[in-house]
């Protein structure tokens, strides 16, 4: 910015002392220019973006903005500062004396500042990022490497969540049945039941299970419409119930997921997940064919599956897919990469 002020003061000097035959057009467009680049502060301006650049990673967590995202902003300050470049551009290109050497310098001066300040600073972030992204795909590889060598554990019948489970492929596992009676008081919060539910399977299992294991799996799924838990169906008169209670509305479906790392005590850790499902207007005829096929709606929260066929009944889903199958994958991963990590 020094630089900047002294190639300003020569100018402003050789006009001063009638060294050179300025026109009255070239004097305003110098003080233009001295507006610009001095008293409206470029360099802070410039900084200021650039800081902006900066603090992105301090400001935004990975979670709000993507990578793509960032380098999207990263590009839109080396914009703005182009188009200050371009602006600055335009006022030199009104003076008569376009070959005078000063000007000339100080336009280059200028692009140097935006060259050194923005483009190099932006690149420098764009490689952190890579840099990040390549460490976090680092750490994700070497997670897996460890989830592999893991004695793991369904502790569900559900063939729902074990066929979730296998479509993941990088890790095997085998299933221990929870015996856990699923009888708890409805006169509760239908979120709370679902927990303690899960946490009554996750007792259960602990309480009979060998020691020959690492990490245990846990799940409990159920249904709430009108602040009513709607669990699996023990008939197809039920199941048909429930269809009719779920026609043309939305209801909630809740899933609890524990995992139980085998540590001494054991660990414990569990997620709360919950989807809306939109399910179209279902005729009685409709109704009763659906709950004829019963591999359709035994053993399902609700009364009905969200794969093959059984999506026909849904209109819309708000959340989680996989949720509504049985087992949120997602949160279900995070919590067995927080172990393993």
């Amino acid at each position: 910015m020094q630089q900047l002020e002294q190639r300003l003061q020569i100018l402003e000097n050789l006009i001063g002392n009638g060294d050179l035959e300025i026109v009255d057009t070239l004097y305003t467009n110098l003080l233009k220019l001295r507006e610009i680049v001095v008293n409206s502060n470029i360099e802070s301006k410039i900084n200021r973006l650039t800081q902006i650049v900066v603090n992105f990673e301090q400001n935004f967590s990975a979670e709000a903005l993507t990578n793509e995202n960032k380098i999207r902003i990263i590009s839109m300050a080396e914009e703005q500062l182009k188009q200050s470049q371009l602006h600055l551009e335009k006022i030199l290109n009104l003076k008569k004396y376009v070959d005078f050497e000063p000007i000339i310098l100080l336009k280059e001066k200028i692009a140097d500042i935006l060259l050194l300040q923005t483009t190099s600073r932006a690149q420098n972030i764009k490689n952190q990022l890579l840099e990040e992204e390549y460490n976090k795909f680092q750490q994700q590889l070497e997670n897996l490497v460890r989830l592999s060598k893991l004695r793991i554990v369904l502790g569900s019948s559900s063939k729902n969540r074990k066929l979730l489970l296998e479509e993941l492929e990088f890790f095997q596992f085998t299933v221990f049945t929870s015996n856990f009676e699923e009888n708890l008081s409805h006169n509760q919060d239908p979120k709370i039941y679902n927990q303690l539910t899960c946490k009554g399977k996750v007792d259960d299992v602990l309480q009979r299970i060998h020691n020959d294991w690492d990490l245990i799996i846990f799940a409990d799924t159920i249904c709430e419409i009108d602040g009513k838990i709607i669990e699996k169906p023990g008939s197809s008169e039920e199941a048909a119930q429930f269809l009719r209670l779920f026609s043309g509305r939305s209801h909630l479906v809740h899933s609890t997921v524990y995992v139980a790392a085998n540590k001494n005590p054991v660990e414990l850790k569990h997620v709360q997940v919950t989807t809306k499902v939109h399910i179209k207007q279902l005729s009685e005829e409709a109704i009763q064919a659906y709950v004829k096929l019963e591999h359709l709606w035994k053993g399902q929260a609700g009364g009905y599956k969200a794969q093959g066929s059984s999506i026909a009944l849904i209109e819309g889903i708000e959340g989680d897919y996989t949720n509504v199958v049985g087992l949120p994958i997602s949160q279900t991963m995070d919590l067995i990469s927080s172990f393993i990590a």
